[in-house]
């Protein structure tokens, strides 16, 4: 067992408790002021949170209009071709009948 504390000034107590109790009010202070800004980081994060989800939305949405645009460019491109073709082959049989005139 412990031996028990043999105090015998009670000024030296009372000092002490005095200690003690601004100690607690220092520390729930410290404490207090860690869990505000805690709190203000979390706020911050969550906010860039949102603000991140919402520039990935907006980014995919430009993204589908750019593929869509492609799409449509490569179908115009390929109809380009296709009309072409005929007149192609119109031209080079037109050419090779005349003897390259």
């Amino acid at each position: 067992m412990s031996p028990s504390a043999n105090i015998t000034a009670i000024q030296a107590l009372q000092d002490f408790s005095g200690a003690l109790n601004r100690f607690k009010g220092e520390a729930l202070e410290a404490l207090n002021a860690a869990a505000q800004e805690i709190q203000r980081t979390f706020d911050w994060l969550t906010e860039r949170l949102h603000y991140w989800q919402a520039e990935v939305r907006r980014r995919e949405e430009i993204l589908a209009q750019v593929r869509a645009e492609l799409v449509r460019c490569r179908t115009a491109a390929l109809a380009t071709r296709i009309l072409a073709a005929p007149m192609s082959l119109t031209a080079a049989t037109t050419k090779r009948l005349t003897g390259g005139r």
